[in-house]
């Protein structure tokens, strides 16, 4: 009587893990990150105090907040709803702002970030294999014409 219960859980269990791990890994940047400053980089903007990154499926696409603290006190709330398409979206309330993504692959994207048409950065997001960590490398032109860039290490929530 034991065994063919077994049998039931053990195809039971193979059947369900590879389309529960295929569906983690394609959402390997769902969730809250926030940023470890002391990790990261910054050239391209001044450092932040503290910022919080969530990423939620919204029927095909995916909704994206942030919010920013910044050291002088100020804060700042963007927020958006996109494809991993390469497809510019307007970013709220950021006037002629929009945010193109465009999948690398289940662990990696690219974010094309534009104002009024010019574009302003560009970001290569790369989500770590165990899914704890995401290092974003953000290169810009500074307003001396020159390149720089960011890093930016968030931590899962």
């Amino acid at each position: 009587m034991r065994r063919p219960v077994y049998c039931v859980v053990v195809v039971f269990l193979a059947l369900v893990q590879p389309v529960t791990k295929a569906a983690q890994e394609a959402d390997a940047w769902a969730g809250t990150w926030k940023l470890n400053v002391a990790q990261s980089f910054y050239e391209l903007s001044a450092a932040p105090k503290s910022e919080v990154v969530r990423f939620e499926r919204s029927g095909e696409g995916w909704k994206i907040s942030e919010d920013v603290n910044y050291v002088d006190g100020s804060w700042m709330h963007r927020h958006g709803v996109f494809k991993f398409d390469g497809i510019a979206c307007p970013v709220a309330p950021v006037l002629f702002t929009t945010w193109a993504f465009t999948r690398i692959d289940e662990h990696a994207y690219d974010l094309v970030e534009k104002r009024g048409g010019s574009l302003i950065s560009i970001t290569r997001t790369a989500i770590s294999t165990d899914g704890t960590t995401r290092k974003s490398t953000t290169v810009g032109t500074n307003e001396q014409g020159r390149t720089v860039q960011n890093i930016a290490i968030y931590e899962r929530q």
